[in-house]
């Protein structure tokens, strides 16, 4: 089957996605702008590898757990609020959220791995004092954010390789109804690939000022959830990550779908029948 061109209305903002701004703009302004409030985290070698570990887990099991809780506990705000939305009606069972949950703290404990090298090499080259945000700091930024979503595609679809698939990736497909703990269900060795878009300011920390280095480590923990939410508004189902836990080989990306179209891995809503199961053919999950 071919992939679907994309349609306007799935790249207009529906409120999960304003949903999910919202949050991520209230939680990772102030984890970046640490330097900026008198707040930075403290050198490596003074209690920084504590703190910097306290807080990921602090940010992933909030973040997280906040959304969970919101739209999967069994509560009134579920039932009334969230549940009309919920891409499939069915809901995973405890024993498989438990398993996810601990998966993705693994993988938490990766990212911050990650992130721990990132500053140990900064502090080497004392590239570790804020510096005043100037207009053209938008061209890093902007180009942090081409490389971490182009990355994501392509390591994805790496990982879709029979031997990498079967071997590491196969673990994130186990959730065929995701829900917001499997934005971060990884094998450990998927894990770091998944966050080695940090390796450009592992090998050149002076290119990118410790508050893009923050954007970058916390964008990348904080950003699976949005595909992996389960829920999508009225005859527009998320088109992009969600479809991609029932149509196997299309929508590889992280949200924006431009390297899905150019790659013709694109599948739009309009095919998309998220309450069931993919053929066979389309779904190769093992």
């Amino acid at each position: 089957m071919k992939a679907a061109a994309l349609p306007l209305a799935s790249a207009l903002l529906d409120p999960f996605d304003a949903l999910f701004l919202v949050l991520t703009v209230l939680v990772l302004v102030p984890l970046m702008c640490r330097w900026h409030t008198g707040a930075p985290l403290a050198p490596l070698a003074e209690g920084g590898v504590r703190e910097r570990v306290v807080e990921n887990f602090v940010v992933w099991l909030a973040f997280y757990g906040a959304v969970y809780a919101a739209m999967y506990a069994p509560t009134p705000l579920r039932r009334w609020v969230f549940a009309p939305f919920k891409t499939n009606p069915e809901y995973p069972s405890a024993r498989a959220v438990s398993e996810e949950i601990l998966w993705s703290a693994g993988s938490v404990a990766v990212a911050t791995l990650w992130q721990i090298a990132v500053d140990a090499s900064a502090e080497r080259c004392g590239a570790i004092d804020e510096v005043p945000l100037g207009a053209w700091h938008a061209l890093p930024a902007a180009a942090i954010v081409l490389w971490a979503d182009s990355h994501f595609y392509w390591q994805h679809r790496l990982m879709h390789s029979p031997p990498l698939y079967q071997r590491f990736h196969k673990i994130h497909h186990r959730s065929k109804n995701p829900n917001p703990w499997s934005g971060l269900l990884f094998h450990p060795v998927e894990a770091a690939v998944y966050f080695s878009p940090s390796v450009v300011c592992l090998v050149a920390p002076w290119l990118v000022i410790p508050l893009l280095r923050r954007a970058l480590h916390f964008g990348l923990l904080l950003f699976p959830l949005r595909g992996h939410m389960g829920h999508g508004w009225p005859n527009r189902p998320d088109p992009s990550h969600y479809v991609h836990h029932v149509k196997f080989n299309f929508n590889f990306g992280a949200g924006g779908d431009y390297w899905d179209e150019a790659c013709g891995t694109f599948y739009g809503p309009s095919y998309a029948n998220c309450t069931q199961r993919a053929p066979s053919k389309e779904l190769r999950s093992g």
